[in-house]
């Protein structure tokens, strides 16, 4: 049901008007300007929500957010292109506190708050998710993972377990998808439906709106499954007892069990049933329900992306899109600033990955080091966004690095305690820089410098791992749009 209808406060449209003069003056912003309009409107958020035509689709968790939401994006794009039902709001740069959510929603509202798309597809932070569903119970709501992450914001696991559980607010025949390889995320469960008429009525898995994607344990071997180094659960969240694994393969993902109680990794209804890795890319077979089948080649590296790609496909086979948007939309993406993103400065394509986590940044630094001819810069922050806590840093595998045998060049306000765990990882040379822009230069122009170490005809591929916040300011230092 459209909520056109909703009133707008006057407190409301002055600042829409604020946040669209700040957009004006500054179009990159993801944030600003919607920090501004809810200083000047605190209810803003829920205005917005609720002029929207039909019910949010939600993406949440600890890692893939981003590049997941931005594959079901280009699915609904060429979607849309087909039936022309699909016009959507989407937060692409990331902003996924409630400033990013207003920011990228006032860019498709009118002074009144009205929005010119039916759809919104938001990227949402755990600790936000139950904000967001209490405005406006979501149509879809997705959770990727769970892992340890800015622990000084969200604690241990189980209170990040517990704030995405309370933000489980759906509409009638709504969907959760849940990855079923994550013994964290399977812990979630569908809340009693909201009805005015029902209320003892419950979500049932076999009405299709409890939808579970994963990995066929079957498609790892003895010598392809991954070496596991950064293990994130001791625990069942079930009993407290110990998990046990038939197999392991990312993290805590695997086909796990509890041998003191029933908890294991339930049937996943979508799942990878054949699996190519690459450096560049890789080659899937999904099988989904009603005997269907797709073959698909996701245009990123690593296992971590094969994830975010099939859960955009189970979300957007819940959406009811059409296999052809689906495997259009993952073949023809094109990442995201950072995320696994190639970009040219200084005359040198750099590769861009985030970092924020022990798992992300352990699946990067494995990717990377199968590269020989790899050169890496890390840019830690430890702001806000970046999560204060830097000791994360301590759990990821940096010891891959040491394989390289290359000199590692750091940056960022918290520079000095990556150097310390590099020297712990074994790494022998350390360029250290105060300066993320000095260091960038530095890093793109040490070739052309001829530096004893390497050879005057050395070709190196240069890879940059930033926090967020040292990502927003290359974007500045690299006058690139995240657009």
């Amino acid at each position: 049901m459209s909520n056109h209808s909703v009133s707008t406060s006057f407190s409301d449209q002055i600042g829409i008007l604020a946040a669209k003069l700040a957009l004006t003056l500054s179009p990159r912003s993801t944030s600003a300007p919607g920090l501004a309009a809810l200083k000047i409107s605190p209810g803003l958020l829920a205005c917005l929500l609720n002029k929207l035509a039909k019910p949010p689709i939600l993406i949440t968790g600890t890692n893939g957010k981003s590049t997941t939401a931005g594959f079901l994006a280009n699915i609904l794009k060429a979607e849309d292109s087909r039936c022309h039902n699909w016009s959507f709001i989407h937060n692409r740069s990331g902003a996924n506190l409630p400033s990013g959510l207003v920011t990228s929603l006032v860019q498709h509202a009118d002074l009144q708050g009205h929005l010119d798309k039916e759809n919104a597809l938001l990227e949402v932070d755990e600790a936000v998710l139950r904000k967001v569903t209490s405005i406006r119970p979501a149509r879809l709501i997705l959770a990727t993972n769970f892992f340890r992450d800015q622990l000084d914001r969200f604690g241990e696991m189980e209170q990040t377990i517990k704030l995405v559980q309370e933000g489980i607010r759906l509409v009638e025949n709504g969907s959760l998808i849940i990855n079923a390889d994550d013994p964290n995320t399977c812990h979630l469960k569908l809340p009693i439906q909201e009805s005015s008429t029902n209320k003892n009525s419950t979500f049932k898995e076999s009405s299709g709106q409890l939808i579970y994607y994963g990995i066929s344990p079957e498609i790892w071997g003895q010598s392809s499954s991954p070496k596991i180094f950064a293990e994130e659960l001791a625990s069942c969240p079930a009993c407290g007892e110990d998990l046990a694994y038939r197999k392991q393969w990312l993290g805590q993902l695997g086909d796990f069990f509890c041998s003191a109680c029933n908890y294991q990794k339930p049937p996943p209804s979508i799942k990878i049933t054949e699996l190519n890795l690459s450096p560049l890319k890789s080659n899937i077979c999904v099988s989904l329900p009603n005997n269907l089948e797709l073959k698909v080649q996701i245009p990123l590296p690593g296992l971590f992306n094969v994830y975010n790609a099939l859960a955009a496909i189970a979300s957007a086979y819940s959406l009811g899109i059409s296999m052809e948007s689906i495997k259009e939309g993952i073949e023809n993406y094109q990442s995201l600033f950072g995320r696994s993103q190639s970009v040219n400065y200084n005359h040198k394509e750099l590769r861009l990955f985030l970092i924020k986590n022990p798992i992300g940044a352990s699946e990067v630094l494995r990717l990377i080091s199968s590269d020989p001819k790899a050169k890496v810069l890390i840019a830690i922050n430890d702001n806000y966004a970046d999560g204060r806590d830097v000791s994360w840093l301590w759990d990821a595998y940096f010891e891959y690095l040491a394989e390289l045998n290359q000199p590692v060049f750091v940056s960022g306000s918290r520079s000095s305690d990556i150097a310390v765990r590099l020297k712990y990882a074994g790494i022998k040379q350390i360029h250290y820089y105060h300066s993320l822009k000095d260091a960038i230069d530095e890093f793109t122009s040490i070739e052309n410098s001829n530096p004893s170490n390497l050879k005057k005809d050395s070709s190196h591929n240069l890879y940059v791992l930033p926090t967020y916040t040292a990502l927003l300011e290359l974007t500045k230092i690299m006058k690139l749009s995240k657009s």
